[in-house]
């Protein structure tokens, strides 16, 4: 029976008109601060979120090979930053006018095999270097689905536009991924005891896949990272980026235009629901006093009161050395160059 407006009305008073379903989000035994560094591998939101704790000063690393978005190709980088095995130069062809790696965004790519050869291993190197100090390991798995060569039965990262016929497609089943993932995490922690693994599932959506088959690759993650994580329940831990956007925002206006990515309304509130987490209070702190400095720093004068705006940039150095001084792990040399340079053209 349908009820009256005023009725419905009345119903929806009762329960408090709550219109979202929160995601709780359990807190871990451990919490990031700028002592730490960290490392991010996977798909384009992981660049996203790690992006964001390099614009917060942190010490982060973010896709040394590029934006990867399956578990084996993942698992395949994680291995080489690992066990630092640096590409061979039969490692790198040519399709077109570019040279390429299979195991690389197209970012890598270029005109010349030596130098992009160069450019990632000297990748490799950076990024496994900041691995054995690292802290957190962030992996954000994308898609379940895989493109196999046909001649090598390998998993690509990327297929750099060959064509579709040199390849197999196939979905990866979490059963599968997890035992292929399971002894390179067991080395993992044993070469590195302190370090925590934070998985998380990309909320962005593989559209080209097709609906229904984005959601059988989302379900395999998810298994994944669920199956990972009773492996070792003292190293992992899963944050859920995917159910706060599908579940808890929940509505279009959170999507980019192209009704796939996450809006950048989207990103910035999984980053707060991130930070809620994972923050001590004193990195909640640090990070609200630097915002605003940035802000000064990216001031610019709208007078030609030269004399004033060189007196401003010196109080905003002070600040900042005082900032260092409170946090002694953060880096503040960076801004104390803009500030010089800043200085010299208004003089």
């Amino acid at each position: 029976m349908l009820l009256p407006s005023f009725a419905l009305s009345l119903r929806i008073g009762e329960v408090g008109m709550n219109l979202t379903t929160r995601v709780e989000i359990k807190k871990p035994g451990f919490g990031i601060s700028y002592s730490d560094t960290m490392v991010f591998m996977g798909s384009c939101f992981s660049q996203e979120i790690g992006s964001r704790f390099s614009e917060a000063g942190f010490d982060a690393e973010v896709n040394p090979f590029g934006v990867v978005y399956n578990p084996l190709s993942l698992h395949t980088g994680l291995e080489r930053l690992l066990f630092r095995r640096e590409y061979l130069p039969s490692e790198v062809f040519r399709y077109g006018a570019l040279f390429h790696s299979f195991e690389h965004h197209s970012s890598f790519s270029g005109t010349d095999a030596e130098s992009v050869l160069q450019n990632i291993n000297s990748s490799l190197r950076h990024a496994s270097a900041k691995l054995c100090g690292a802290s957190f390991l962030f992996i954000t798995f994308g898609t379940a689905w895989v493109y196999e060569r046909k001649s090598t039965g390998k998993v690509v990262s990327n297929c750099h536009k060959l064509p579709a016929s040199e390849f197999r497609r196939r979905r990866v089943p979490a059963s599968e991924a997890a035992e292929i993932w399971r002894p390179l995490l067991e080395d993992l922690f044993s070469r590195l005891p302190h370090i925590k693994v934070i998985l998380t599932v990309s909320p962005v959506r593989h559209l080209r896949d097709g609906a229904h088959e984005n959601n059988l690759s989302k379900g395999e993650l998810l298994l994944l990272c669920d199956r990972l994580q009773a492996l070792f329940p003292e190293g992992i831990y899963y944050f859920p980026s995917y159910e706060i956007l599908l579940d808890e925002l929940r509505d279009y206006r959170f999507y980019a235009e192209d009704m796939a990515h996450p809006s950048q309304q989207a990103v910035e509130y999984v980053w707060e629901r991130l930070s809620d987490t994972f923050f001590t209070p004193s990195t909640v702190q640090c990070i609200a006093e630097r915002k605003r400095l940035m802000r000064g720093l990216a001031h610019r004068p709208l007078t030609p009161d030269r004399e004033g705006y060189v007196k401003f940039l010196d109080t905003l150095a002070a600040s900042f050395a005082a900032l260092a001084a409170k946090y002694p792990f953060l880096d503040v040399a960076p801004q104390l160059r803009e500030i010089e340079k800043k200085k010299q053209s208004a003089i």
